[in-house]
């Protein structure tokens, strides 16, 4: 067995090997087996690694100006910074706040009349790409506003 990682060869029945999480990649894996009369064979598979990935997302914060908590911000993992954009819609289903910075958060304002939105819920979508993948995700939940 070769794995593809540069990590030697095995010549176990079934082989245990673990691969890199934190390179994420395809590595080709190829067995080589040779017959009683000594005739080879191969066969070649690929293992896909991915980067996990977290997303943690509050579901109240409190823009009240008291220093505490004042920023709706999801803390994502794992994830593309150029491929992402955050959503805030009111319950009508207007958009009233959208970034595609992981690092700005939403005020509870109402960005396009620049002025602060009531208590209420809110839902938030988030649409992101994975790093090192073409993949990318959509999130959707709710966030509530208390003064």
């Amino acid at each position: 067995w070769t794995f593809g990682d540069g990590s030697g060869i095995s010549n176990a029945f079934e082989p245990y090997h673990e691969f890199p999480t934190s390179e994420p990649g395809s590595y080709e894996i190829i067995l080589i087996a040779f017959s009683e009369e000594g005739c080879m064979d191969d066969r070649v598979k690929y293992v896909y690694v991915t980067q996990d990935y977290t997303i943690y997302v509050p579901n109240t914060f409190t823009p009240d100006g008291n220093g505490v908590n004042e920023t709706f911000k999801p803390v994502l993992d794992g994830f593309d910074e150029n491929d992402y954009t955050l959503y805030i819609f009111n319950r009508w289903g207007e958009l009233v706040f959208e970034s595609h910075d992981m690092e700005v958060g939403w005020e509870g304002d109402y960005s396009q009349l620049n002025e602060n939105v009531q208590d209420g819920v809110f839902t938030w979508k988030i649409e992101a790409g994975i790093k090192h993948s073409s993949d990318s995700k959509i999130f959707v939940g709710h966030v509530s506003i208390l003064k």
